[in-house]
């Protein structure tokens, strides 16, 4: 069993889990509602084709296979993120107080990897922050200096 709990203790969120089990796994997780503050969850492994991820303060990236399975804020800037993914689910993760952030995406065999921007912006997989600008070409130079290093073969 795994369980976060609120700094102050009145809420959080328990897992019900095989004792020595490493996330992300494969497997499936179903809801099993909420007692005294406590959201829970109960896991359970095998060949599903979906994995789940925990991490801290997580959001899915939509159209790429992960979801939010459960989630909870536990003050003093924590939470946790149950994310359910498929093969290529990408998500963003916030550390302290967001102040940073990054993409990471499960690989076919369960492991994640880190997602590069530049990378998931060429894919079209998210959308930039500030839209791209078009780059001009700068224009054609006309002067004797240009036309002297056009017959010297230099340009």
């Amino acid at each position: 069993m795994l369980e976060w709990t609120s700094t102050n203790g009145r809420w959080g969120l328990t897992l019900l889990c095989p004792e020595d089990q490493k996330f992300p796994a494969e497997g499936s997780i179903e809801s099993l509602g909420e007692l005294g503050g406590m959201s829970c969850f109960k896991f359970t492994p095998g060949k599903t084709g979906l994995w789940l991820v925990i991490g801290d303060d997580l959001v899915p990236v939509k159209g790429t296979g992960a979801e939010i399975a459960g989630s909870c804020g536990l003050q003093s800037y924590k939470s946790v993120t149950l994310l359910i993914c498929r093969p290529g689910g990408t998500w963003k993760w916030h550390g302290y107080k967001r102040r940073q952030s990054g993409f990471c995406s499960l690989n076919s065999e369960g492991k994640v990897q880190e997602s590069p921007p530049a990378v998931l912006l060429e894919a079209g997989v998210i959308e930039p922050e500030i839209p791209a600008e078009v780059i001009t070409p700068p224009p054609e130079v006309e002067s004797s200096m240009a036309s002297a290093m056009r017959k010297a073969g230099l340009i």
